[in-house]
């Protein structure tokens, strides 16, 4: 499924989208991840994907045909919820605990020290201290304002044999 969202504050696409992807979807103990893969044994794999330069979200599933169309409403109703602040602050601090080890591990390799540094140059990012003061004032009402910014645009399922 694709997602586009609209109108995103400077704050909102560098910071508020990171944890509100890690809740919904980003991560092993996402949203998405309960309530389809573990409550209901819907899917292979759930995840989502943001990206703040196209401002989209992508959320990819691996799924048996029969359950196409619970899995879509499923995941329609995770946005929906997350619009309406059904989301705890265990997931906010879990989420934000997620992407600041994220960034521990920057210095961890010589590689991801350039990445770091070619990113601050080309995209005007923070330094790693205002990235983590900046992660640590999202507020569930950040994450609120960019859950209702999220509109659907698109399905695609592949489908095969084996």
């Amino acid at each position: 499924m694709g997602f586009k969202l609209f109108d995103l504050s400077e704050f909102e696409g560098r910071y508020a989208l990171v944890i509100f992807n890690t809740i919904f979807g980003g991560g092993p103990n996402s949203l998405l991840m309960r309530l389809i893969r573990e409550e209901n044994s819907l899917c292979y794999y759930v995840s989502s994907y943001s990206n703040r330069m196209d401002n989209i979200v992508l959320v990819n599933s691996g799924i048996d045909k029969d359950n196409k169309k619970i899995v879509i409403d499923m995941i329609k109703k995770v946005i929906k919820d997350m619009i309406d602040g059904k989301f705890t602050d265990k997931d906010i601090n879990d989420a934000k605990m997620e992407v600041l080890t994220g960034l521990s591990t920057i210095y961890d390799s010589n590689k991801t020290i350039i990445e770091y540094y070619y990113g601050m140059d080309t995209f005007k990012a923070d330094d790693i201290n205002t990235k983590i003061k900046k992660i640590n004032k999202v507020s569930k009402e950040d994450i609120i304002n960019v859950a209702s910014k999220v509109n659907l645009e698109g399905i695609f399922f592949l489908k095969g044999d084996l």
